[in-house]
């Protein structure tokens, strides 16, 4: 294989990223640390669907280098070695672990997706939210306006047959 073959496909390792521009740095060990330009991270959104990500420091990737000698390239993806086997996988899982410890994990063969956040869950839906199927909460729930259970509003419903003294009401109406 000839040097300028060669040299398309490189491994190396992070050794600066510029969030603001989002572009990093690699060091290639094999060719005595030498670092690259300022090198652009390869994404599958960056238009009308959009998608974020820069490897950390340390991360090993793939860079795919232009032949026409300038030092044009792009990172493509990190690179997994014996030192950063899955930390959980199978066939038909998908597995995204971030660094605080929050987890994300779809099982195909389940049907079942598990998000285990160390932080809080935010979600913002602008026509609403429906859930189809039965909800278990372990722990309390707080809602800023009326709450309907069985068509029956906790802000506005009445209770018939209020007596005073130690009586109990009908149910709600």
């Amino acid at each position: 294989m000839d040097n300028q073959t060669k040299n398309l496909f490189r491994v190396g390792t992070v050794s600066a990223i510029d969030e603001a521009s989002q572009l990093v740095r690699v060091a290639f060990d094999d060719l005595d640390d030498t670092v690259s330009p300022w090198l652009q991270v390869a994404t599958w959104g960056a238009y009308t669907d959009d998608q974020y990500w820069l490897p950390d420091p340390g991360e090993q990737v793939l860079c795919m280098f232009m032949p026409t000698g300038n030092a044009e390239g792009y990172v493509l993806f990190s690179v997994r070695g014996t030192a950063n086997a899955p930390k959980s996988g199978a066939q038909g899982r998908r597995y995204i672990k971030f660094g605080d410890g929050t987890i994300l994990q779809y099982d195909r063969s389940s049907s079942a997706l598990t998000v285990n956040c160390v932080g809080a869950v935010n979600i913002t839906a602008a026509s609403g939210v429906t859930i189809s199927g039965n909800v278990t909460v372990s722990g309390s729930i707080t809602a800023s306006g009326d709450v309907t259970a069985g068509g029956i509003s906790l802000e506005s419903h009445t209770h018939g047959g209020v007596q005073s003294g130690g009586s109990s009401t009908s149910g709600p109406q």
